[in-house]
């Protein structure tokens, strides 16, 4: 997934202050039932472009290709067994 990060100093505290996004990009076909939003997904390739400081920001950006249709697997769940199974891969660690 594409993203930003970004690390500065707060000049009132001094906290060293982290701060990340994932860019997103409207959805496709598959997608549009959940949100009308989805990630920036990269493959190798455009991943190495999006991270390439030589280029400019038009040429980062254009990596950015839709994502196919199909191209996701789509699997229904509801929100307890969603946070069972992120809980799980959390204390399996």
């Amino acid at each position: 997934m594409a993203g930003l990060w970004d690390t500065w100093i707060d000049k009132n505290t001094v906290e060293l202050i982290n701060r990340c996004n994932i860019i997103t990009r409207p959805a496709n076909r598959d997608m549009k039932d959940v949100h009308d939003r989805m990630p920036c997904l990269l493959s190798q390739d455009t991943a190495n472009i999006w991270v390439n400081r030589e280029l400019s920001p038009d040429e980062r950006f254009a990596a950015f290709d839709p994502v196919k249709d199909n191209l996701l697997e789509m699997k229904a769940v509801n929100n307890l067994g969603m946070w069972t199974n992120i809980k799980a891969c959390f204390d399996e660690r």
